[in-house]
């Protein structure tokens, strides 16, 4: 058999075309945003920076920057209105 035939039979069918612009159901509103109590936990557990000599500087400053996100996030989330204001959750 010619190498041919075989890749005319290993194609199949053609995928049918998707209409990408047809309307689609709109999304439930997204659950509210709560700062996660520990910010630095995944970062934690990966363990010390492999930096000889400077392990604890390197940590201070990586979980700095974590903590920055978080506020950041924080900042922008309270500013679209997507921050759970629910006085128990504030509260913890």
């Amino acid at each position: 058999m010619s190498q041919s035939k075989q890749s005319r039979r290993r194609r199949g069918k053609k995928p049918k075309a998707v209409d990408l612009w047809k309307p689609v159901p709109p999304l439930d509103p997204p659950a509210p945003i709560t700062r996660a109590e520990d910010a630095t936990a995944v970062l934690a557990s990966l363990g010390d920076p492999p930096l000889k000599g400077q392990g604890d500087l390197a940590k201070r400053h990586l979980y700095l920057v974590v903590e920055s996100a978080a506020n950041l996030a924080m900042g922008l989330a309270t500013l679209a209105g997507a921050v759970d204001t629910d006085d128990d959750a504030s509260s913890s």
